[in-house]
């Protein structure tokens, strides 16, 4: 009797098995491990069904992430979900409202495309209308200090910079970038196109700036941060330079031309450049807040003030016409002995002007033209210890006019004239000395007419005598001739 029990015991558990398959009822209790198809899996992870009538086969929890959503990052519920790939050994966590990134050293976020570079995050965004990252600080502070972006190099082996984007400083001043610590305020690499929204930057330059209204000036502002009253002082500069040396090789300066206030704001302009043969960069053109400019001049004193060393010219030249070269055109300046002077270069006369009329002119030959009258300024007014001119006559018969040719550097004409060092001997008056070395040079013919005139006034008087003393003669002649009738 109890083999028959157990024979129906048996046939009733294989009868419910096939109605029941894999049920199992009230708990399953494992002392060991489960296996299947012979496969524990590994530590951590899970069984993952695959379906009706598949096997279930054990996964790791990571590649269980939903990834969904074209762009950026979308909460869903209380899931996050990406719209691009997780590399392997990466975790994404959500804490409270923190999300934070894990992983090996070579891993990565990528948003919005399948590859990215070599960043810990590579978000990418094709359309034009859409941000690939956009970050917003949306405080209405005006008295404590906030950045929508901020980034910081701290590790050891750097000296620690902080960069902001966006940052909105506590006197309410706003700043696009702005560093603490570093070198650099701000390093950007070529090109950089500063331009309105409706512009697209199209540049090839290292920096473009445009502005919003059409026809208005474009304006780049470089301000202290401090009011400057100090007379001298640089308030901005514009440097340039290569890399032979990190120091200035031309600049622009902006300085405070006089003490500054509130009510009265001096400024100055000025221009250095490095010489050849030097490093060093010196001042060559100042433009002073009286409107003076200064060649080679820190403070001109009127409206073109020229440095006047020994050799320092004006060069005026009419392109092809005259050359561009050192010895062609006209100068206007200091000979190396310090004698200014006006020099015409070319085979062309030199001619001075007054009222639009050309009333002096110079030939190349030297001959020198006065088109009216040559007035030499004789007013007795402007004389003292006058005396007559006595010998006259005299002073002309030591004096020898001689025929000669000019050197060839001078002319090589005929001329006839004075030799100046033997009038010097008669007339010293008359003759012209340099006034450096005291050597002879000149003399000054139109004074000449002086002596000529009191020579021929005392000729006259002599002949006026000579004249009465014959008149007298025939007087008595003709009483003689009357007494021996």
């Amino acid at each position: 009797m109890r083999w028959g029990v157990i024979v129906c015991l048996c046939a009733a558990v294989h009868a419910l098995r096939a109605q029941l398959p894999g049920m199992i009822v009230n708990r399953l209790q494992l002392n060991g491990e489960l296996l299947l198809g012979g496969n524990a899996g590994s530590a951590g992870q899970v069984l993952l069904s695959q379906g009706v009538g598949a096997t279930p086969t054990w996964a790791d929890p990571a590649s269980l992430v939903t990834i969904s959503a074209a762009n950026g990052l979308t909460k869903v519920g209380s899931e996050i979900r990406l719209g691009g790939t997780l590399s392997s050994a990466t975790d994404i966590a959500l804490a409270g409202q923190v999300l934070s990134f894990s992983g090996a050293g070579s891993s990565m976020v990528v948003i919005g495309a399948t590859t990215g570079s070599a960043a810990r995050l590579y978000v990418s965004s094709v359309a034009a209308a859409y941000d690939a990252i956009r970050a917003v600080h949306s405080s209405s502070s005006t008295t404590s200090a906030y950045a929508a972006v901020r980034g910081e190099l701290s590790g050891s082996g750097y000296t620690p910079v902080t960069g902001f984007l966006g940052y909105h400083a506590s006197n309410n001043k706003t700043f696009g970038v702005r560093t603490i610590g570093g070198d650099y305020g701000a390093w950007f690499e070529k090109p950089v196109a500063i331009t309105p929204g409706t512009i697209p930057p199209t540049t090839t330059a290292d920096l473009e700036v445009r502005n919003t209204s059409t026809g208005a000036p474009v304006q780049v502002l470089l301000r202290q941060t401090t009011a400057v009253s100090s007379a001298g002082a640089v308030l901005a500069s514009v440097d340039f330079g290569d890399n032979f040396t990190t120091a200035a090789q031309a600049q622009i300066r902006v300085l405070r031309g006089g003490s500054g206030s509130s009510s009265s704001l001096p400024t100055e302009l000025s221009f250095w450049v490095t010489p050849a043969g030097s490093t060093t960069p010196l001042e060559r053109l100042r433009l002073s807040s009286s409107g003076n400019l200064g060649l080679g001049v820190a403070t001109p004193q009127a409206q073109l003030h020229q440095n006047g060393d020994a050799g320092s010219v004006h060069k005026f030249t009419a392109g092809a016409a005259t050359g561009t070269a050192a010895s062609d055109g006209f100068d206007i300046g200091i000979g190396s002995d310090g004698t200014a002077f006006l020099r015409q270069r070319e085979n062309a006369p030199l001619l001075f002007y007054a009222n639009d009329q050309p009333w002096l002119r110079l030939e190349p030959t030297g001959e020198l033209i006065v088109h009216k009258r040559l007035i030499a300024q004789s007013a007795r007014r402007f004389k003292q210890d006058i005396r007559p001119l006595e010998g006259a006559a005299e002073l002309l018969s030591h004096l020898r006019g001689v025929r000669f040719r000019w050197k060839p550097e001078f002319g090589g004409t005929e001329d006839i004239g004075f030799l100046a060092e033997e009038v010097a001997e008669v007339l010293p008056e008359v003759v012209q000395r340099n006034p450096a070395t005291g050597e002879i040079e000149g003399v000054d013919y139109t004074r000449i007419v002086a002596v000529v005139v009191e020579a021929f006034k005392a000729q006259q008087q002599r002949l006026e005598q000579l004249m009465r003393q014959l008149e007298a003669l025939e007087r008595e002649v003709q009483h003689l001739r009357q007494l021996l009738r």
